[in-house]
């Protein structure tokens, strides 16, 4: 099977992945974290490729966001802390897009759907839009480092834009000289 994949974060157990996965054969040709997931999906017994990315999303810790894309559909998927932003967004023309930021998908044009929630995937095919739960054990703990560092400040994460946090931050981290902004 083809897929093409997008992955933003870090996966902290990838090296020990990695490791059984070379003692069962795979051969990897990278030293990206983000080619342990690939392998975990392709050895899976699963009968459905959506079910071998549950089974695989299960085993990767961290914080991450993948986007994949097979023949059939657009799969994204959320870590169970939600570390990492994933939105959905849609076209004009009805075409579905991921983005990491409601910036890219205002960028477009497009119009915001939805956030994929800690440990929660979305399928996009055909039959339209499904956003599906992989595990239950999920506590919310986005990164700070979106917030501060990593969002533009024109981006909307979990709901609050980034501008307004930043400010809100600003102006608790300094009581005693308050922000004139």
């Amino acid at each position: 099977m083809s897929v093409g994949i997008c992955h933003n974060g870090n996966l902290i157990n990838a090296k020990s992945l990695r490791q059984n996965l070379e003692k069962q054969g795979a051969i990897f040709h990278s030293s990206s974290d983000t080619e342990v997931i690939m392998h975990l999906i392709r050895r899976s017994k699963a009968p459905t490729f959506e079910e071998a990315l549950k089974e695989s999303l299960r085993k990767v810790k961290g914080g991450f966001t993948f986007a994949i894309l097979t023949k059939d559909a657009l799969y994204g998927a959320v870590d169970p802390n939600a570390i990492r932003p994933l939105v959905v967004g849609k076209m004009k023309d009805g075409t579905y897009i991921l983005a990491s930021e409601t910036c890219a998908i205002d960028v477009l044009g497009a119009e915001f759907v939805q956030d994929i929630h800690a440990g929660e995937y979305v399928v996009i095919n055909d039959k339209g839009i499904t956003v599906k739960s992989y595990t239950h054990h999920t506590t919310t703990a986005i990164s700070a480092m979106e917030y501060i560092y990593f969002a533009r400040p024109d981006s909307t994460i979990a709901g609050k834009n980034v501008h307004a946090v930043r400010k809100a931050s600003g102006k608790k981290i300094s009581p005693r000289k308050p922000c004139k902004c």
